[in-house]
């Protein structure tokens, strides 16, 4: 919530306010999920699973039995992102004010 509240406080957009998603279940725990725009239709989503233990998020089953081993997968690192937007200069002071980022 802090980040959210931080990011909304420097002029973000907040799309998805602060709401806890709980396992149906009980089992797993819960998570905190929040939304601020990014630009167009993109946003940063904004996820706290200090207190989940599941392998995704709340209330998405395994697709995989249990004790099944599987090869690594995902992402390891992000070297960069591009989007497209119509206002450079004015995105990219959005984000930084938003964010704290800098050059």
């Amino acid at each position: 919530e802090a980040t959210f509240n931080t990011m909304v406080q420097n002029g973000g957009i907040p799309v998805l306010h602060p709401v806890l998603v709980k396992d149906f279940k009980g089992e797993k725990g819960s998570c905190m999920m929040a939304e601020v725009s990014l630009y167009g239709d993109a946003v940063v989503r904004l996820i706290d699973a200090r207190n989940y233990t599941g392998g995704f998020l709340p209330n998405y089953e395994d697709v995989v039995a249990p004790g099944t081993k599987l090869g690594k997968y995902g992402i390891d690192r992000i070297d960069h992102i591009v989007g497209n937007v119509h206002n450079l200069q004015q995105t990219l002071t959005y984000l930084k004010n938003m964010t704290g980022f800098h050059e």
